[in-house]
């Protein structure tokens, strides 16, 4: 649960920065939704269960596509 709400916290932080050039970034309703989508196909996320192991799997991965380090 820390772990899932650690990644959350991240993931809206880095949600809300700016681009390149400190510009805010337009928030993308259908990039949202696929997101949404995206966990929901994994099914319950029931801690300890595999839609939960995928899940934190798939932010992870997220994470580490966008992160410089």
């Amino acid at each position: 649960m820390i772990r899932s709400m650690t990644m959350l916290a991240l993931w809206g932080a880095v949600a809300c920065t700016g681009d390149a050039n400190g510009a805010p970034r337009q928030f993308d309703a259908a990039a949202s939704m696929q997101y949404i989508q995206t966990q929901l196909d994994f099914g319950p996320r029931i801690p300890g269960s595999e839609g939960h192991r995928r899940t934190g799997e798939w932010l992870v991965e997220q994470m580490r596509a966008r992160a410089d380090t």
